[in-house]
């Protein structure tokens, strides 16, 4: 049933996740390098807790996680063989792997975690209102994110974070489950 619902999102509206995904990379890079960049969270006078180096990594690790671990390889494999369009085990192929999976793992991901995250720090640090997904919302709904509507909001920033974490857990454990096998002959189920 998932698979079929997630054939016609794609075939249907995939060309509307990849507009706005580059939209909202070319805004992250716009933040960066307009007056808006140079805004300090937390104030004019705070000074950063890390490094760029130390942010970078915890960044990095966090953003990336077990995903990079489990699909570095799988996923341009699974492009190559399976293409998107075209057909499999070909050099077109290839090169759409690649593609995908630039595209999947490059920039464009991390223009969306920029963008959700300095929402999240400016109304937080910035604005005093909770670190909670509702306070992106305080210049559309104002005052209204104290009540259900923020309710609901947050309710539904949590079950999808949580199916995002099932996601990336239920991939480490096959992952774990199939070295065990190889090296002590645990069955994978």
């Amino acid at each position: 049933m998932f698979h079929d619902i997630q054939s016609v999102i794609a075939s249907k509206a995939g060309w509307f996740y990849i507009l706005t995904v580059n939209i909202i990379l070319g805004f992250s890079i716009y933040l960066i390098f307009s007056k808006y960049g140079k805004i300090c969270i937390g104030g004019k006078d705070e000074k950063p807790e890390f490094t760029y180096f130390s942010w970078f990594s915890m960044l990095f690790s966090a953003g990336m996680g077990i995903g990079l671990v489990f699909y570095a390889v799988a996923e341009p494999i699974s492009h190559y063989l399976v293409p998107p369009y075209g057909d499999g085990n070909s050099i077109e192929s290839a090169k759409v792997a690649m593609q995908f999976t630039f595209f999947h793992w490059g920039l464009h991901a991390w223009g969306i975690y920029a963008v959700l995250a300095l929402a999240l720090a400016f109304f937080s640090f910035n604005r005093g209102l909770p670190l909670t997904i509702r306070s992106i919302f305080y210049p559309i709904l104002g005052e209204k994110i104290h009540g259900y509507i923020g309710n609901v909001i947050d309710i539904i920033a949590t079950v999808a974070t949580l199916f995002g974490l099932t996601t990336s857990l239920g991939l480490g454990v096959k992952q774990i489950n199939a070295g065990l096998n190889h090296l002590f002959g645990v069955p994978e189920n």
